[in-house]
């Protein structure tokens, strides 16, 4: 499976409410480099779903679109 259909997946578990995973996978693939999502990952209480689903959809939604360009290069 492709480093981008690996993050197009978590990010559909996570705005799916399956937030468990996220933290791992927002160390593993480094996600801290995006700055307003370490600075939410910071400040925001890890038990409050739908701030995760709220916050995060926008970068699920941004994902299809660069996946389906991928793939229709």
């Amino acid at each position: 499976m492709g480093y981008s259909q690996q993050v197009l997946d978590m990010l559909q578990q996570t705005v799916s409410g399956q937030i468990d995973n996220f933290w791992d996978f927002s160390f593993t693939f480094n996600a801290l480099n995006d700055f307003e999502l370490m600075i939410f990952l910071e400040e925001h209480d890890p038990s409050g779903k739908q701030g995760f689903i709220d916050f995060l959809t926008p970068y699920y939604e941004k994902a299809k679109q660069l996946a389906n360009i991928e793939r229709n290069i």
